[in-house]
């Protein structure tokens, strides 16, 4: 939903150069399509780059609760930064 917004605000005001700022534990439970989460949220990350937002990621995930769930998004620029 993020993107979509982004995407309006940027047909409305092109001179605004947005950042999206993402808090997560890296793990998608819950898919707003038919995809399984973690592949609806690496395509939708990969639409974000593509249309080159500026986004940090923030990994809020305390380490010993570390499942491994983070997998670094392709990164052209502009793109995902995984911060921990």
């Amino acid at each position: 939903m993020a993107h979509l917004v982004l995407q309006r605000e940027h047909l409305l005001h092109p001179d605004v150069n947005p950042l999206l700022i993402v808090l997560t534990d890296g793990a998608g439970n819950v898919s707003l399509s038919r995809l399984p989460p973690q592949e609806e949220a690496h395509r939708l990350s990969d639409e974000i780059a593509a249309d080159h937002i500026r986004s940090v990621v923030i990994n809020m995930e305390h380490a010993a609760f570390d499942q491994g769930w983070r997998k670094p998004c392709r990164t052209p620029e502009g793109a995902l930064l995984y911060v921990e």
